[in-house]
């Protein structure tokens, strides 16, 4: 999610194979929040959303693995 050049045409996919062109219109992006939900937030808000989810996804798994690990045993 690095910064991008506005009022620049970009291709936007609308299903897997189906692209129309678009333009970049602002500096602000969709994040998915779950549940097909989604948040509009700028670049710096969707990096740091991004970087707690990931945390959090790691934590969660290595949760899961010591528990399956400790049944093992």
């Amino acid at each position: 999610m690095k910064e991008r050049d506005y009022n620049k045409e970009v291709m936007v996919p609308l299903t897997s194979s189906l692209y129309v062109p678009g333009i970049l219109s602002t500096p602000n992006v969709l994040v998915e929040a779950g549940a097909g939900y989604f948040v509009e937030k700028n670049n710096a808000d969707a990096i740091e959303y991004c970087n707690k989810k990931e945390l959090a996804l790691k934590t969660n798994a290595n949760k899961v693995a010591t528990y399956i690990n400790s049944k093992r045993d």
